[in-house]
């Protein structure tokens, strides 16, 4: 089937879908009738349960198809003018120009691997709007100059090629889609037949859209140069990994300590300078690109379209200017203080948040094992407990090695919090880390090599000695938490979802009221990055057991006044990312409140669809 033909289908699918909505209700309505005038002894019960049914799916498909028509937001990102950043709008103007296209009317930087463009059009592209492109911070800082040439021009080439015609109506049409198979029920018939359309329609128009994607690739080539286009293509993957990584491990730090690192954005510069990241990097990208696809992506595989660029004769790469970006340090913190705006969290060197952010953890994790252990432990007494043979006996649903990894973990732990208590060491930054424990002469203190002994075999050999040349005294006691997690009754919980970061680390509960976050105990918090460590599998077990307490174990009453629960009228609106795993909950009296999930968390139920069906038009996915 033609490009242009899959296109137009794509269109009729969606208004077929609304026709197909309509016609549902008619012929419920229509049987309705019918079974009254039918004279049988059961037609008034059954005409009753027939038009109850009836205004249920209507009311249903009129949620979703009407009540949420037209539900925008601001768009994401920070918008740019040509005198903030002349050499990006400089850029931008002239490759519109060679590709003979109206430029974009704003330029956003936002917080992602990703460039886009968007155009607010009407009527199926023929009345023309305000365009927006938008340009990651990462690939700013990742790409060189020509390689980020070629991005730009790949995303005007679908301003070019009237791509962004279509693509709003596309868009929409999924989120109706969604919401029809939401409010129906996805168990139920009428949903799981909405299901199946929708992936009918996904499948077929993401398929115009893989097209699309590789129209763009050649202005990409043409304007950069194929080996530039190849490049730029070829780095997104480590770029990926960088991002995620300091996303995950690095952006969050001090924030349960009511802090945050200053100057976020230039640390992720810093780290991808960093020589133990870089040599991670180089082993991203020389891995074998992905050479296959869902029919469900919206992009064609990376080692199809590098195949492409390869396969084109070279051209003399065109000048570029040295940076796209000017005033680095200023954009950045502008950048940085709109990510932020509205939070009390506060700004503190790089340093600053390492080394309080590694103490307390040790700290916490140094209650966490005095709480396992017993209030008469040592670190001696529990060396040598680990050092049995055999399980030890302290965490429950957990195989010996995994066990024992995880003790040994929480004992070094231990170790490190009592050289900081003392203050001959301290934590400090380490972008292969996220933090190091270093001596007052700033020689690192490496406790894994005499650790891994015991953890493996149970030779407590190498610990004892490591803590001699230390000068740790191995009867320093192992103080159990003060704190206890609050045991009242639990409310009703419609979904959850484990693990959210949301400063802290916690459980979305969906409740009839609102949103609660259940957070991680210390030692579950543990026990998840340990488990990281042994692979998705071993990740997606520890996560289980973490929901299998929070729904057991009362969690308290809602209340109102908790930074933990948000009513649903307490919510403005949350707008998703369908790619990063990330919500931003903007709150009614201006605050907003981050959540980070991944694939890897369990669920109970539905608990995004709960969410979505609870916020109608404040719910937005990007």
């Amino acid at each position: 089937m033609r490009y242009r033909s899959r296109a137009l289908l794509a269109v009729g699918l969606l208004v077929g879908f609304y026709v197909l909505a309509v016609a549902v209700v008619g012929a419920l309505a229509t049987g309705a009738v019918l079974l009254a005038r039918s004279g049988l002894d059961a037609s008034a019960t059954g005409s009753v349960v027939v038009i109850l049914f009836t205004l249920g799916v209507t009311v249903a498909l009129g949620r979703a198809l009407l009540l949420s028509r037209g539900t925008v937001g601001p768009p994401p990102g920070m918008a740019v003018s040509e005198t903030e950043q002349p050499a990006l709008w400089q850029e931008v103007r002239t490759l519109a120009g060679e590709i003979q296209t109206r430029a974009p009317d704003e330029i956003r930087l936002i917080a992602e691997v990703n460039a886009a463009v968007s155009e607010d059009n009407r009527f199926l592209g023929l009345v023309p709007g305000r365009r927006r492109m938008y340009v990651g911070i990462p690939l700013l800082l990742g790409l060189s100059p020509l390689e980020m040439r070629s991005i730009l021009a790949h995303e005007l080439g679908h301003y070019s090629a009237r791509h962004t015609a279509l693509g709003p109506v596309t868009y929409r049409g999924m989120m109706a889609i969604g919401r029809v198979a939401r409010e129906l029920g996805h168990t139920s018939v009428l949903g799981r037949a909405a299901g199946l359309y929708g992936r009918l329609y996904v499948a077929v128009s993401h398929s115009v859209s893989r097209r699309q994607e590789l129209e763009a690739d050649a202005f990409s080539a043409r304007l950069a140069g194929p080996e530039a286009a190849a490049s730029a293509f070829r780095m997104l993957p480590p770029l990926d990994v960088a991002w995620d990584r300091f996303t995950s491990e690095y952006a969050g730090l001090g924030e349960d300590l009511g802090m945050r690192a200053q100057g976020l954005l230039e640390g992720f510069a810093a780290m991808l300078e960093d020589p133990d990241v870089l040599m991670r990097l180089v082993g991203v990208a020389d891995a074998k690109l992905p050479d296959t696809v869902s029919i469900y992506d919206t992009h064609p595989p990376l080692a199809e379209r590098v195949a492409r660029f390869d396969a084109l004769p070279a051209q003399t790469p065109p000048t570029t200017p040295g940076s796209f970006l000017v005033s680095v340090p200023e954009t950045l913190a502008s950048f940085e203080e709109s990510l932020f705006e509205g939070s009390d969290l506060r700004p503190a060197t790089w340093s600053e948040v390492a080394a309080a952010s590694g103490a307390a953890r040790a700290r916490r994790n140094r209650h966490v094992l005095g709480g396992l252990a017993g209030s008469e432990s040592t670190l001696e007494s529990f060396t040598t407990r680990i050092s049995h043979r055999g399980p030890v006996g302290l965490l429950q649903g957990y195989p010996t090695e995994d066990e024992r990894g995880i003790l040994t973990a929480l004992l070094g732990e231990a170790i490190a919090d009592v050289l900081v208590q003392r203050g001959s060491a301290h934590f400090a930054l380490d972008w292969a880390g996220p933090a190091k424990l270093i001596d007052a002469d700033g020689t690192r203190i490496d406790l894994s090599e005499s650790l891994r002994p015991l953890a493996e075999s149970g030779d407590g050999g190498p610990l004892r000695a490591h803590l001699q040349e230390l000068e740790v005294d191995i009867a320093e006691p192992l103080p159990i938490a003060e704190e206890e997690v609050p045991q009242r009754p639990r409310p009703p919980i419609l979904g959850a979802f484990s693990t959210v970061w949301a400063s802290p680390w916690s459980v979305l509960l969906v409740t009839p009221d609102g949103m609660l976050f259940a957070p991680l105990t210390r030692q579950e918090r543990l026990t998840l990055y340990v488990r990281t460590l042994a692979g998705p599998g071993s990740l997606t077990r520890g996560s289980e057991l973490v929901l299998e307490r929070v729904l057991a174990a009362p969690l308290g009453e809602l209340d109102t006044d908790s930074p933990l629960f948000h009513a649903w009228d307490a919510i403005a609106r949350a707008e998703v990312s369908g790619t990063s795993g990330k919500v931003v909950l903007h709150l009614t009296n201006g605050q907003r409140r981050r959540l980070t999930f991944n694939k890897l968390s369990a669920t109970a139920g539905e608990p995004w669809a709960v969410v979505a069906r609870h916020l109608g038009e404040r719910w937005i996915v990007r």
